[in-house]
């Protein structure tokens, strides 16, 4: 099954909330194209120090309560999850090669898109935006 399961479902979306491995940013923007993809924050959870990352099937946080961060000193400390999260779309972005249309439509033009705000760029989902 997988992510590919709901492929022909015109009304999955996906957000990039707290997501911290470019991996999984990429897995989505291959199976579903860039327009399916909306930016998100997550404030609260942006604002903490920490890292989520995925081991095996689930998740797992990496934060000041969870980890000793001071025996990686100095290369170790913990930055905010929103930056950490802004980091893997920035990669997911360049490994996937798109262009600055597509990362703008994620950060905005699809959400735009998605609740009817927009209809410039072709909609999110459309082929433009693949």
């Amino acid at each position: 099954m997988g992510l590919a399961a709901p492929g022909g479902l015109a009304n999955v979306w996906f957000d990039t909330s707290a997501i911290c491995e470019p991996e999984l940013l990429r897995a989505v923007i291959d199976a579903f194209g860039p327009g399916r993809l909306l930016w998100g924050s997550d404030f609260p959870v942006s604002e903490m120090r920490g890292r989520c990352v995925t081991p095996g099937d689930g998740f797992a946080w990496l934060e000041p309560d969870t980890v000793d961060f001071a025996r990686f000193a100095p290369h170790g400390s913990p930055t905010q999850v929103g930056l950490e999260s802004l980091r893997a779309l920035r990669q997911a972005v360049e490994g996937c090669g798109l262009s600055p249309q597509h990362v703008e439509g994620i950060c905005a033009g699809n959400a735009l898109g998605l609740l009817g705000m927009d209809d410039t760029q072709g909609g999110p989902g459309s082929p433009e935006r693949r």
